[in-house]
């Protein structure tokens, strides 16, 4: 494959832009942060919650490629997690965040 195909084969899979938009998130499990959202979290194993503004880019951006990727890792250390899906919106954790009130 050349450099041109690859280029074309990565606009069709992913849109105008060959490179993804990488956003950094709050770690919504942590329970001493968002002691809150922990406990809504609680039971829903390896589920990820991304939250963000419903006027955001993401979220146009979710409504024409649904699928988003989350990499958690371990600071100072070799070891990470990627967890790769499809956003879906859901009531209930919309509610939970939108009670709470972020601080940065």
């Amino acid at each position: 494959m050349t450099r041109d195909e690859l280029d074309a084969f990565a606009r069709e899979v992913m849109g105008g832009d060959p490179y993804p938009h990488v956003r950094a998130l709050f770690n919504l499990r942590d329970a001493g942060r968002f002691p809150s959202l922990a406990d809504f979290q609680e039971g829903k194993g390896l589920s990820v919650f991304l939250g963000t503004n419903s006027s955001s880019l993401k979220v146009r951006e979710a409504g024409v490629a649904p699928w988003v990727s989350a990499y958690f890792m371990i600071p100072g250390e070799f070891k990470g997690l990627c967890l790769s899906g499809r956003a879906v919106p859901d009531p209930e954790a919309r509610a939970a965040m939108s009670a709470f009130d972020f601080e940065l």
